[in-house]
């Protein structure tokens, strides 16, 4: 269930390719970037990932989760928690670490999207996952970390409700 729930977020912000996205199209060297990690980021270049080679430094994004029993909505019910943490260089720019998780939190608060966000996770709605409906993700907080005095982090904490589907 984390796996999958943790793939399909992996997932959407790949997608990102918007010109002003993660990874814009075709435009390597503008990606926010450099990549999108389940709990451990590559120690090399290159990753296995993705299919372009990877700067050694920041910014990345490390994405773990955990599962929460909750059965108050009738039949099996968890609560995924996904906390995405953001490392960026310390400083200005198009990759400060605050534009990235800006990005990452999506645009569904903006005018004329009615909730619904074209790029970003907060109220995406993940679908199903294996023999689970996954309802929308919604952003709970974030809060910022000091990685060392060239470097900061930002953790972004999101969940999402699945439901065991039993038809």
């Amino acid at each position: 269930m984390i796996a999958g729930c943790i793939g399909a977020i992996r997932a959407r912000l790949l997608a990102d390719d918007a010109s002003d996205g993660l990874f814009p199209e075709g435009v390597p060297a503008n990606n926010m970037l450099a990549g999108i990690y389940w709990e451990a980021a590559p120690t090399s270049t290159a990753s296995p990932t993705n299919s372009q080679a990877l700067p050694e430094t920041p910014p990345y994004a490390l994405l773990s989760g955990r599962d929460v029993p909750d059965d108050t909505q009738g039949g099996d019910g968890i609560n995924v928690v996904v906390e995405i943490s953001v490392v960026a260089p310390r400083g200005k720019g198009p990759k400060n670490v605050h534009d990235i998780t800006d990005r990452i939190y999506g645009d569904a608060n903006a005018s004329g999207n009615n909730g619904s966000p074209s790029y970003g996770l907060h109220r995406h709605e993940l679908g199903v996952i294996g023999d689970w409906d996954a309802g929308y993700v919604t952003y709970q907080g974030s809060g910022t970390i000091a990685v060392d005095t060239e470097t900061i982090g930002v953790v972004a904490t999101y969940t999402v409700r699945l439901q065991r589907n039993h038809s």
